[in-house]
């Protein structure tokens, strides 16, 4: 799910074509480790989940749901 999560927010993170340094100043968090969640190398807490989906401009839940749906895509 981790790898999923941070796929979801590069994804979302490009369609909106929001640098990862842009997306590091507005949630405030460090660049390196929205790379490491995106890559699937660190796992976002709930708080950081929060901050980046509200850069985003998406509902956490958003992100989510997205993630659950790939799950059911690949188990389906």
């Amino acid at each position: 799910m981790d790898r999923q999560i941070g796929e979801q927010i590069q994804r979302i993170r490009k369609a909106k074509g929001i640098s990862q340094v842009d997306l590091a100043r507005a949630s405030r968090l460090a660049q390196s480790f929205i790379s490491s969640v995106e890559s699937g190398r660190k796992s976002p807490t709930v708080r950081s989940l929060i901050k980046l989906a509200e850069a985003l401009g998406v509902p956490p839940e958003k992100i989510l749901e997205l993630c659950r749906k790939q799950d059911d895509r690949k188990s389906g």
